[in-house]
């Protein structure tokens, strides 16, 4: 009985959420910006469990109204929960499989050097991204440099030292926690240590506000210069489709919103 009394609230709650969008006749732009971002697939995919989640919440809805009826004629109410249940079966299943708790150790042991150029990739991103550093003589830690940070649109001056790195930071642009819950669980070690060291996630950004993004997703976080919001979905899709996503999404974004034209090379 609880487990059907908390799947009537999922179905009520999305299936209102997906009400909400369509009866206010945003539904459309949803689906077309999911298929310009992640691809035709997805945005049917998107579609069908939207369209699927306003059935079912229009009918435990339309069931919940009955019963409030027969309550307030003094009525005893008598729910059937089979005709719930049947409503309910056309929402996805959840698998009994059990997932480890997050653990950044999971992903390697801080910066490694993925591509054996004998420099860890927090020194390899700060040398890309920053102009004008000063590299120590180990030729690969870099001591100071001018960061143009993407995520705030200002300019930060970077020296090296116990009180002053923090100001530059390295986001993970898909964050680690994320990726965890996404399937990286299941990975192998060699593959969480490549992932969290490809340069294709990795963005030196200003600290704070890297800190303030923790690992929230797209949905939920986009940097505060908005003249970087496409290139930053482009970004954080191509970690998930690095054939297509550089290439369609600016497209999209140009087209449509051409204030926030920004290169994502």
């Amino acid at each position: 009985m609880k487990f059907i009394g908390k799947l009537l609230v999922a179905a009520v709650v999305i299936g209102g959420a997906c009400m909400w969008v369509m009866y206010n006749g945003h539904w459309n732009a949803v689906i077309s910006f999911t298929s310009a971002v992640f691809g035709q697939d997805a945005a049917d995919g998107v579609d069908g469990f939207g369209n699927l989640s306003k059935d079912v919440g229009d009918d435990v809805i339309d069931y919940g109204s009955k019963l409030a009826e027969q309550i307030k004629n003094g009525e005893t109410p008598t729910p059937n929960w089979a005709s719930v249940g049947e409503a309910l079966k056309g929402l996805p299943a959840v698998t009994g499989e059990r997932r480890p708790n997050y653990q950044r150790e999971a992903f390697g042991n801080g910066w490694l050097d993925t591509d054996g150029n004998g420099c860890d990739t927090r020194n390899d991103i700060l040398a890309r991204d920053l102009t004008d550093t000063k590299v120590d003589t180990d030729s690969c830690t870099v001591l100071s440099g001018t960061l143009a940070d993407p995520y705030t649109a200002s300019t930060i001056q970077f020296t090296r030292g116990a009180a002053t790195s923090s100001k530059v930071q390295i986001d993970h642009i898909v964050p680690l926690a994320l990726a965890w819950g996404e399937g990286a669980w299941k990975w192998t070690s060699a593959q969480r240590e490549q992932f969290a060291n490809d340069p294709m996630n990795l963005l030196a950004v200003d600290g704070p506000t890297n800190s303030a993004k923790s690992d929230k997703p797209i949905s939920t976080w986009l940097p505060p210069s908005k003249t970087y919001h496409c290139t930053y979905v482009a970004l954080y899709v191509a970690v998930h489709d690095k054939l297509t996503a550089l290439t369609e999404t600016p497209q999209f974004c140009s087209s449509k919103f051409p204030t926030l034209g920004r290169s994502a090379a």
